[in-house]
């Protein structure tokens, strides 16, 4: 799975890159909030652990507000040095899925990493389709779907969101080097529904679209 670390702290960044990276994560380390919405555009991303202090023309702030709007269902663990109770409840609003303290011991840090990544190993899809999360796969029937690069991360955004509604905007912006006009986006849409299934995304006019769940 891969990981999204913003922190200011260039050494402490690398050093915490790198134990993740040795349980097995991917891990992109930013130093600037700019640079990280960039990455965003670049990777599919599973988590994100922002140090909310980190500064320069996009803020982690601001970065946390824009991938909460984004990704609306993303793990996003938070930290910052004011750990007072308006600073908690200010990133908790924001759309932080957990507020840690920059004390935390890296184990610890580990431990809330995978517990909000959970054990999900594979997401059943309507018609016999099996989407892996872990490596961003999809399986049908008569082995693994050929996904392209803009394939695989509108997939990801959906299933990441499933049973909400993306917004256009939103796929828009994320896949924006793939997706430059509503005529691209439709053509992309349309590719992935033909390795789906045709009923499997929903679009719902004026709003944008959903991946419909097996039924219960």
């Amino acid at each position: 799975m891969n990981l999204l670390l913003l922190k200011s702290d260039r050494l402490a960044a690398i050093q915490l890159g790198e134990r993740l990276r040795r349980d097995g994560f991917g891990v992109d380390c930013f130093e600037e909030g700019l640079a990280a919405y960039n990455g965003l555009k670049q990777q599919l991303y599973d988590l994100f652990i922002l140090d909310l202090d980190s500064g320069g023309e996009l803020t982690g702030w601001e970065l946390l507000q824009l991938i909460r709007r984004l990704f609306p269902s993303a793990a996003i663990l938070t930290t910052a040095e004011g750990s007072d109770e308006k600073s908690v409840l200010r990133a908790y609003h924001y759309g932080c899925s957990e507020y840690i303290k920059p004390t935390l011991y890296v184990d610890e840090l580990l431990f809330r990493v995978r517990a909000l990544l959970g054990h999900e190993e594979q997401i059943l899809l309507p018609g016999g389709l099996v989407y892996l999360p872990n490596d961003h796969r999809l399986f049908g029937q008569e082995g693994e779907i050929a996904l392209t690069g803009s394939e695989r991360r509108l997939l990801h955004l959906l299933i990441q969101n499933r049973g909400k509604v993306v917004a256009a905007e939103v796929i828009e912006e994320v896949l924006w080097e793939e997706v430059s006009s509503e005529a691209c986006r439709h053509t992309l849409i349309s590719r992935v529904r033909k390795k789906l299934g045709k009923e499997t995304i929903k679009t719902l006019p004026k709003l944008g679209y959903t991946i419909e769940l097996p039924a219960a």
